[in-house]
């Protein structure tokens, strides 16, 4: 019996296997890393009857061609790909719907181009892929080159084996959810520096083009008069900003985490995101809730938020409501 695989035709820079994120080992250096948007990554395993955590192709802004050697029921999840799936042998050729379910026959190839309006979107398999968990996980640690396929993003000529590969059955013969991202204006923070946090509140910031899965760049814009933010113009807040980031100084490197906001000597916040480093000396000025993160990573570069305090409880009330278990399955 022929092993399925999937074999990787086209292929940007943002493709590379993740799941629901490696967790355990941060006391030892190694990131969490997986999904960017876990809202759009739980969808799509609910649409294929598999656990919410199992592995799937993310895609950031980049395009990926595939064909199959053996039938293969695949998903897509996101709003920011076309979905054209070609038929062996033939000219013919289908533009899919985004969160539908389709059966890849034998030689069959199915095309991802991005389109724009968001950044990331999910291709999953009914089953899994057949790759071996590292440290827990099977998620692609990119900066450190392990996990995922090799260690690596996805290029041309890789081979991915599947597994468990059982096409649509009783419980995948439902109505299928589709996953929007919703645009977000305001993230909800948890302010840790209260010296710092006063420069930031109720003023915008723009997005970066600065693309990383470890954080998203802000740049000030029009930060309204408010508490020390009392310089004249946004050049001069930058300076004050900057200034300030020098005055507290590096302190001893403590733990951080997706959604902390550190404040470089440059003065532009950074928001660290699934990737980052697992300490740091530069000042956290808050954290970023997690149920912000999923709409925020798929902001497109030049797109204004702003920052809005919360309570701890408050923000723990949100999780406790919305929580998944994420473990690798």
């Amino acid at each position: 019996m022929t092993e399925p695989l999937v074999t990787i035709i086209e292929a940007g820079s943002f493709a590379s296997i993740q799941d629901g994120g490696r967790f355990g080992y941060r006391h030892l250096g190694v990131p969490q890393c997986g999904v960017m948007d876990r809202a759009a990554f739980a969808t799509l395993n609910h649409n294929l009857g598999n656990p919410l955590s199992r592995a799937a192709i993310e895609l950031g802004p980049c395009s990926l061609t595939l064909s199959v050697n053996a039938p293969v029921t695949l998903s897509y999840q996101g709003s920011c790909h076309r979905l054209i799936h070609r038929r062996s042998n033939t000219s013919a050729s289908k533009t899919l719907i985004p969160s539908s379910r389709i059966t890849l026959d034998q030689g069959d190839t199915l095309e991802l181009r991005y389109q724009g309006g968001s950044l990331y979107g999910y291709l999953g398999v009914r089953g899994r892929f057949a790759l071996p968990k590292v440290l827990g996980s099977y998620c692609t640690d990119i900066q450190n080159g392990f996990g995922g396929f090799e260690g690596r993003t996805l290029k041309p000529g890789d081979q991915i084996p599947l597994t468990h590969t059982n096409l649509l059955d009783e419980c995948t013969q439902g109505a299928t959810r589709h996953y929007r991202p919703k645009p977000i204006s305001r993230c909800r923070v948890i302010v840790n520096e209260p010296r710092l946090w006063p420069l930031l509140a109720k003023g915008q910031l723009t997005l970066l083009p600065q693309l990383s899965r470890m954080g998203l760049k802000l740049g000030l814009s029009k930060l309204h008069q408010s508490g020390l933010a009392l310089a004249a113009d946004e050049g001069e807040r930058e300076t004050k900003l900057s200034q300030l980031s020098q005055m507290l100084g590096r302190a001893a490197s403590i733990p951080i985490f997706p959604g902390a906001i550190q404040l470089p000597p440059d003065g532009n916040p950074v928001i660290l995101m699934r990737d980052c480093q697992t300490s740091g000396g530069y000042p956290v000025i808050g954290y970023v809730i997690e149920r912000d993160l999923n709409p925020l990573c798929q902001l497109l570069p030049g797109s204004v938020i702003e920052l809005h305090p919360i309570e701890t409880a408050t923000a723990n009330a949100l999780w406790s409501t919305n929580h998944v278990d994420w473990q690798p399955q």
